[in-house]
C-alpha cells in the first residue's frame, strides 16, 4: 500500500513540475506582496493603494522569475506581461471587495484572493504571456 502512494506522488510531481515550481515561486512572490499589503494596511493605507503596491512589486520579480525559471523564457514583452498583472490587479480588487462584504477583514480577504487568482495568473502567464505549451524549462 505504502509503494502505491509513493508511487501515485511522484507520478503527481512528474506530471506537475511546472505548475508546482509556479506554486513555489508565486508562495514566494505572494508572501512578500502580501507582506507589503499587510503593512500597507496596518498603516491606515487604502486596500485599493495597498494591493497597487503589492502589484507593483510583484510584477518586477514574476516577470524574472516566472519567465525564466518557470518557462524558460527571456524574450518576453515587458509590457504584455505588466498588461496581464494589471488586469490581475484590478480581479484582486475586485475580489476583496466582494469578499470583504461577506467576510469585513482585509487580512483574509486578501489571502482568499490570492489563492483564487493564482489559477488565473498560473494560465495567463502559461498560455498568454510566455506562450510555453511547445517548449518549458521543466517538462510537463
Amino acid at each position: 500500500m505504502r509503494s502505491r502512494i509513493v508511487r501515485l506522488i511522484n507520478l503527481i510531481l512528474v506530471k506537475n513540475k511546472q505548475l508546482i515550481v509556479f506554486l513555489c515561486i508565486g508562495a514566494l512572490n505572494n508572501a512578500i506582496g502580501y507582506f507589503i499589503f499587510s503593512m500597507l494596511i496596518f498603516f491606515d493605507f487604502r486596500y485599493e493603494v495597498a494591493i497597487l503596491f503589492g502589484t507593483i512589486f510583484s510584477i518586477f520579480f514574476n516577470f524574472f522569475t516566472t519567465g525564466k525559471i518557470v518557462f524558460n523564457n527571456k524574450k518576453t514583452d515587458f509590457f504584455k506581461f505588466s498588461m496581464c498583472y494589471a488586469i490581475i490587479c484590478l480581479l484582486n480588487i475586485f475580489t476583496i471587495k466582494v469578499l470583504h462584504e461577506i467576510i469585513f477583514n482585509f487580512y483574509i480577504d486578501a489571502a482568499i484572493s490570492t489563492i483564487i487568482l493564482a489559477a488565473v495568473s498560473f494560465f495567463a502567464s502559461k498560455y498568454f504571456i510566455f506562450n510555453s505549451s511547445a517548449k518549458s524549462f521543466i517538462k510537463v
